[in-house]
């Protein structure tokens, strides 16, 4: 069961792989219960005091964590005695690359019960999401403080790593402005005016989700440096810009939602700026395909109709959106950051 997104190679792989729903829900009991926050990194600790102040009857954790212990995650021996291994660390708040917030979102009853619309979705292109629970994605998180927080959780904490990457990857000049476009609550522009003090920067995205950026760029000692707006990309993007950057945000979108993004992008840019994407990208054969790649290409489908692209595809949308083909800048383990002009 640990291993459900690798290839299956026999029948008892493909049963592991059948009840691999229950994997989220068995680690989404742990964090909720702080398990892993409550040993010691280095420690162990009995299973009846760890349940004492879990609040849960031993009996109960015990069978709870044997099967994680199974799968690596925690260690339990014949005293009754649990531990941390390099897995369940990551399951705690404070770990530098802590899964929680992954955990948490995958948990959430929004996000299962969309899954459980996957094959509407794929008969007749309604949005899974949508189905589910009555409203697209992102009006949904306006209305659900509980799912909003989780989700912002994720995209600023949740993808550290990746943000981090993106800053060290992405071409930027001394002294360029740059629009983070959907840039939400701002860290990957956070990371690149770290990077880059030099720079200047406008955060861009709806009024709701860049209120409190202000803050956070303050703290981080580059607020005079960072512009933020509220908007919708769908209307219009600031203008002045050397440097335009679209990070995870065209796959929330299908082809025609996508290219109106881009057109928006495009009127807002000189002849002389550049457009920076940071998305995955996808092999034109599948079998070259990693398959965590084409499982987030399936959770677009079901949070919001959107997608994964191949470099075609995203040449496609950029032809028709007044840019010119795609330059690959840098590739990382989790995106590609991929360069385009205006024409």
């Amino acid at each position: 069961m640990g291993g459900i997104l690798g290839r299956i190679n026999n029948e008892a792989e493909l049963h592991a792989a059948i009840r691999g729903m229950v994997l989220p829900q068995v680690l989404g009991a742990a964090v909720s219960l702080g398990i892993a926050d409550r040993l010691d990194v280095d420690g162990s600790m009995p299973v009846a005091r760890l349940a004492e102040l879990s609040g849960v009857p031993a009996v109960n954790l015990r069978r709870l964590l044997r099967f994680l212990a199974a799968l690596g995650i925690f260690t339990l021996d014949d005293k009754d005695l649990v531990g941390h291994t390099s897995w369940s660390v990551l399951l705690r708040n404070d770990a530098e690359r802590s899964v929680v917030s992954a955990v948490r979102f995958w948990t959430l009853p929004s996000v299962r019960a969309a899954w459980g619309e996957l094959t509407r979705g794929l008969l007749d292109d309604g949005v899974p999401f949508e189905r589910a629970n009555g409203a697209h994605f992102f009006a949904h998180l306006q209305n659900s403080p509980t799912d909003n927080q989780v989700f912002h959780a994720l995209m600023q904490g949740g993808f550290g790593a990746r943000h981090a990457m993106a800053a060290d990857a992405l071409p930027i000049e001394d002294g360029e402005t740059i629009v983070d476009v959907g840039g939400g609550e701002g860290p990957l522009l956070r990371a690149l005016l770290l990077k880059h003090p030099a720079a200047q920067g406008t955060l861009f995205d709806l009024p709701n989700v860049v209120g409190a950026a202000a803050a956070v760029m303050q703290a981080a000692g580059i607020g005079d440096r960072c512009r933020i707006v509220g908007g919708d990309f769908f209307d219009a993007v600031p203008a002045d810009g050397n440097v335009y950057v679209l990070s995870w945000v065209l796959h929330d979108w299908g082809d025609a939602e996508a290219r109106r993004i881009l057109a928006t992008t495009r009127a807002a840019m000189t002849p002389a700026a550049r457009l920076l994407i940071v998305e995955r990208l996808l092999h034109d054969d599948p079998r070259r395909c990693a398959p965590y790649d084409l499982l987030e290409d399936l959770n677009m489908l079901v949070l919001f109709q959107g997608r994964e692209r191949t470099e075609s595809e995203f040449n496609e949308l950029l032809a028709g959106s007044g840019f010119g083909p795609l330059t690959c800048r840098a590739t990382r383990p989790m995106f590609v950051a991929v360069e385009a002009r205006p024409v």
